[in-house]
Formats: C-alpha cells, structure tokens, sequence
C-alpha cells in the first residue's frame, strides 16, 4: 500500500488495525505519533521562500498551503528587492487606493496589504512550512522520507487506545527502529547535503535543522 500523503496513511492504518469502527480516531493516533516523531527526531521548522502575486487591485493574496508561520516579505520587482513592514492585522491601516504595499498582516489564510495593490506585483515570502499532516497539509518531508515512523507511530497509538497492549508493544518496537533509521538518515544528509543561504552554501541537517 502506498504512504505517500495523509490519505493514505489513514487508509493504512485502518487496514493495519483491522477496525473499521475506528476510522474517526485513526486521525488522533496520527496527531499523537506526529508529537512523538518532533521530540525524538528533535524536528525545527522547515524555511523555505515562495513567489506570491497578487491581482492587479486585489489587497490580499493566499498564503501557501503548508504556511506554518512567517519570517519576512520582499516587494521583488524592485531590485534589490526590498522588504516590507509586517504588522499585526488588527494594526494595518487600510486605504482603498491603488499604491506600492510598504506594510502587511497574516489575515487568516490570505497576506493582506494596506492598500490595492497597483499592478500585478511578485512578492518573495520567506515562511517557515506546518509540519502536522492533514487533509490540507497532506505530506511532509518525514513521510516522503520515512513513511515507516509515521505508520508505526499511529498503530502503537492505535493499540493503546483500545487497550490492546500486546500488538502495542510490538508496534512500539518497530516505531523505535524506524526512528533510529530515521536520525541515521538525517546524519547522512548533515555530511551531505548543502542548503544554499543568503551567507552561502552551508551543510544542514532536515531533521535536525543544523
């Protein structure tokens, strides 16, 4: 069976387990796995940048499907680019006018503007990605990695839950060899990987985050 996306971890699980009255709770034992997987893979927010181009007049613009929580916005037509001045969404001052944006919120699920924006102008966003799987955020490094950890995690979770602590015990083990996989691969990407910065190539570890 495929473990590419949260659908089909669901669809796993349940088939794993063999319960189909379970299918509602199989969503709580992945959330419970996932906070494990964070504290013993040591998981930092991922950063990653992204092109953001609002409608000619619009004043907002969506944010990203896997936006986890924001670091800085660039007005890229200007060159060098240059940044613009985040504020709280309660704080930004709104014209109607058409201008150049110098400010901006997280508005629920869009980036809002203190004005329409005049033409359609690219904006660099720098974001850090969510992490928790759902049916929004359906992956993540982890599970395109190690789709393993995820599957175990959820079952010894699963298991417990009903009470059923022999098969528990015995997803628990495979949960803690996964995870050890797991940290050896992010070893190996740390001496072999290199994630280009503003400051230049450096090596990075996407477990970790050093």
């Amino acid at each position: 069976m495929a473990l590419s996306n949260y659908t089909e971890l669901k669809a796993a699980v349940a088939q794993w387990m063999r319960r189909a009255d379970l299918t509602a709770e199989i969503p709580d034992y992945i959330t419970l796995a996932e906070k494990k997987i964070v504290k013993l893979l040591k998981i930092r927010g991922q950063e990653t940048e992204t092109t953001l181009t609002p409608v000619s007049g619009d004043s907002t613009v969506a944010l990203p499907a896997d936006f986890g929580s924001p670091i800085a916005l660039w007005n890229t037509q200007d060159q060098p680019r240059s940044p613009l001045n985040q504020v709280l969404p309660q704080a930004l001052e709104y014209d109607d006018d058409l201008g150049i944006p110098e400010y901006w919120a997280v508005d629920g699920s869009n980036i809002r503007f203190e004005c329409r924006v005049d033409g359609a102008i690219p904006f660099a966003l720098r974001y850090v990605k969510t992490f928790e799987l759902s049916d929004i955020n359906p992956t993540n490094f982890i599970l395109a990695e190690c789709p393993d950890v995820y599957l175990y995690g959820a079952l010894t979770e699963g298991f417990l839950a009903v009470f059923d602590e022999q098969r528990a015990s015995v997803w628990q083990g495979k949960f803690q060899a996964a995870i050890e996989v797991a940290r050896t691969t992010g070893n190996d990407s740390k001496k072999n990987i290199a994630l280009r910065t503003d400051m230049g190539a450096q090596r990075f570890n996407i477990y970790t985050g050093e």
